[in-house]
């Protein structure tokens, strides 16, 4: 927005888990949400992927099942998901 970045996300390896942190004025932008999203979706590829919905961020856990993550566990954390390649 005007230059600065709003959001970043992206895969660590060892084990693979994806991220994504968004700032407070990107959330009303909810179709670009889904997009940037859908980007980090493509970028885990084949094999499992786990995924934090964070207890802080409303939504966070509607937008990790949407991906296609499944839940695993709730933690102290927040929520625990599993991503399998199809």
């Amino acid at each position: 927005m005007e230059g600065r970045p709003v959001a970043i996300g992206g895969i660590t390896y060892n084990p693979k888990c994806a991220f994504v942190e968004i700032n407070n004025e990107f959330r009303p932008y909810k179709v670009s949400i889904m997009k940037f999203s859908r980007k980090i979706h493509d970028i885990i590829g084949k094999g499992p992927c786990m995924a934090l919905a964070s207890p802080d961020v409303e939504g966070s856990d509607r937008l990790i099942e949407w991906l296609g993550f499944e839940f695993v566990v709730s933690t102290e954390y927040g929520g625990v998901y599993k991503w399998q390649s199809r």
